[in-house]
């Protein structure tokens, strides 16, 4: 009896131990937040040099943290992404430095984007294969805090994150990649996020975005389908 006594009593303190070691992490859903309906937003994205070295003065002067990333005359955006959506879907307009734009398209609260290859070819991917899209912070996770006080990024109080995570899209073969991420700690919105050596840079609207989102009727039908398809409404 004693024996059963204090197998039941350990198994019970395991239980507890595993629920108190799952209750102190805390994943990307709960430490970073986008915008939900209607909204939109920008990421500028530039290739993110060596930090120069600083005399104690510039950087005593200084109040953020890394603003050699910023891009600069001599560092400029290599792309920008537009990022719209409303109550169903997203759309992602990126905009390349020589001018050229290409567009992609998503569903809200579903793991699904539908782009067009060069070839021609349509075709539903992960949403993560857009780089700075909304699922680009799936990788966060507590344990990849930084510091335990906020630091100094944009003139803005942030939480500051590092990670890595393997990651292939399509025919791609996967690789690891590196993330650093400073998330706003008043808001939990993204203020920057550098994966590998691109930076990017987020600008949050105020006001809602104007008119109507419309996705061309080749892409809605499609999207209709594939919903019928996975159950969803």
């Amino acid at each position: 009896m004693n024996k059963i006594r204090i197998n039941r009593l350990l198994g019970g303190m395991l239980t507890v131990g595993i629920f108190l070691f799952l209750s102190t992490e805390t994943f990307a859903q709960d430490l970073v937040k986008l915008p939900t309906g209607p909204a939109s937003w920008t990421v500028d994205i530039t290739i993110s040099g060596p930090k120069e070295d600083k005399s104690a003065e510039e950087e005593s002067a200084k109040t953020t943290q890394n603003d050699t990333n910023t891009p600069t005359k001599n560092n400029p955006p290599t792309a920008k992404l537009e990022v719209r959506q409303d109550n169903e879907k997203i759309r992602y307009l990126t905009t390349s430095a020589n001018g050229l734009q290409s567009v992609v398209w998503a569903l809200v609260g579903a793991n699904l984007l539908l782009t067009t290859a060069p070839n021609g070819v349509t075709f539903f991917t992960d949403q993560g294969a857009v780089p700075f899209g909304v699922h680009a912070f799936d990788w966060l996770h507590s344990n990849n805090l930084q510091e335990k006080k906020p630091v100094f990024f944009k003139s803005k109080k942030c939480f500051h994150y590092k990670g890595s995570q393997m990651i292939g899209y399509s025919h791609d073969k996967p690789k690891m990649i590196t993330f650093e991420a400073w998330i706003d700690s008043k808001t939990l919105l993204p203020v920057a996020l550098l994966i590998d050596n691109q930076l990017g840079i987020f600008t949050f609207s105020n006001l809602p975005p104007d008119g109507s989102l419309v996705i061309p009727d080749k892409y809605a039908k499609l999207f209709e389908k594939k919903k019928l398809i996975m159950g969803l409404k």
